[in-house]
């Protein structure tokens, strides 16, 4: 099958930015299971090598370097109106994807729901469109302004309105999902889970774990991930250090905004940046804590601490996503009882392998990349041969093909 992704963040192996890992993986076992993959992406200055990085794994690769960041666009723009991309840029990507759709695909899924101002770039009927909507971004707002708040009510038609304009649209979550289906009755909707830590950590043991360690992960130049680690920094972090005086906060991930670097003048608190191996971090953890305020999507961080065979506290709201069962995580949305989870996950190993072991059995058992990707193939499959094909268009093979043909 012949695909086209169009992103408006290049994902590349060491991607810092949430969100670029997923469609980075999707690419790279789309490849390896025989599917000719395009790739259209708004990219950064300075992303030139990151580029250079990708194009083995596609069989073309266009990009375009917009007036503005890829922060601005991701956090900004799905939410502006079309002139504050640039007329350059707008006209360059509407013409990477129309050179590409001319020379044949399948299906071309638009990566990010911003990405869908661009859909009109692909007139011909016979050729099947996806939103990934990878977080319905409406919601996270709803949650900190309320849901019937004006940039609320704007956001979420703007938002609704783009996906009817596709065949089918990808969410990361069942409560996404849910939340769209309230709106788009009839709409195609279909959960496309994360792609997580589960296979890379699982391997990791209890004996690397360094007592005491409470770890957070996040993209800190976000600000969701920056409230939530100061709201448990500032609200339970006393109480933990009063009853586990040798506990350690470790903050990890890439740039953190300048709130959270300054937490590092705590002596019980390392802010480490950018961590180039995830997997050494969390086989230092000894809790793992995600206090999640906005949630979205699924909070990803919640599934690699269970992966990792490490007992995750997360809120009701970072549980929304993941849908752990209770036992599998703990989950506490007080202060005090957030601090209180951490303490008697430090304190009691019986408790902590419970949690440990329950965790890991239900990420392992969920959070499938594989069987995830067979899911998406046969929507693929399934769109491809709908009726909203081109009359006299040949239709597609039947059933899922591990090595499609090349046409």
């Amino acid at each position: 099958m012949r695909i086209l992704f169009v992103s408006c963040l290049l994902p590349y192996p060491t991607v810092p930015h949430a969100g670029g890992a997923d469609l980075f993986h999707l690419i790279e076992t789309m490849g390896q299971r025989g599917h000719e993959v395009h790739l259209v992406s708004l990219t950064q200055p300075g992303e030139e090598p990151h580029v250079r990085e990708m194009q083995p794994l596609v069989v073309s690769l266009q990009t375009v370097t917009p007036a503005l960041s890829w922060w601005q666009k991701l956090h900004r723009a799905w939410r502006e109106p079309p002139w504050r991309w640039g007329r350059r840029a707008r006209s360059e990507m509407c013409a990477a994807i129309q050179h590409v759709v001319t020379g044949g695909v399948d299906v071309v899924q638009f990566c990010w729901t911003e990405m869908a101002r661009f859909a009109d770039a692909v007139s011909d009927p016979v050729v099947v469109t996806v939103l990934d909507e990878v977080d319905v971004s409406y919601r996270p707002l709803a949650r900190a302004l309320g849901p019937d708040h004006r940039r609320v009510r704007a956001a979420r038609k703007q938002e609704l309105a783009w996906c009817r304009r596709f065949d089918a649209v990808l969410t990361r979550s069942e409560a996404d999902r849910a939340a769209l289906a309230a709106h788009l009755p009839g709409q195609r909707l279909h959960v496309l889970q994360p792609w997580t830590h589960v296979d890379a950590f699982g391997g990791i043991g209890p004996e690397t774990r360094e007592p005491g360690l409470v770890l957070f992960c996040g993209a800190m130049d976000r600000d969701e991930n920056a409230d939530a680690v100061l709201w448990f920094y500032r609200g339970s972090w006393p109480r933990v250090r009063a009853t586990v005086p040798a506990a350690r906060l470790v903050i990890a991930g890439n740039a953190p905004l300048p709130r959270v670097a300054a937490l590092a003048a705590d002596p019980s608190v390392i802010v480490t940046g950018y961590v180039p191996d995830w997997g050494t971090v969390y086989a230092r953890a000894d809790v793992c804590i995600a206090p999640s305020l906005v949630g979205g999507g699924v909070i990803t961080k919640v599934i690699d601490g269970m992966a990792a065979g490490r007992p995750v506290v997360t809120t009701s709201i970072g549980n929304e996503g993941v849908d752990a069962p209770p036992g599998a995580v703990c989950v506490a949305d007080q202060p005090d009882a957030f601090a209180d989870a951490v303490v008697r996950l430090l304190r009691d190993p019986a408790e902590w392998s419970r949690v440990a072991g329950a965790g890991r059995a239900f990420a392992q058992r969920t959070y499938r990349w594989a069987d995830n990707v067979d899911r998406l193939e046969d929507l693929y499959c399934d769109l491809a041969g709908s009726a909203n094909r081109r009359p006299g268009s040949p239709p597609p093979a039947s059933g899922r093909q591990r090595a499609w043909r090349r046409r």
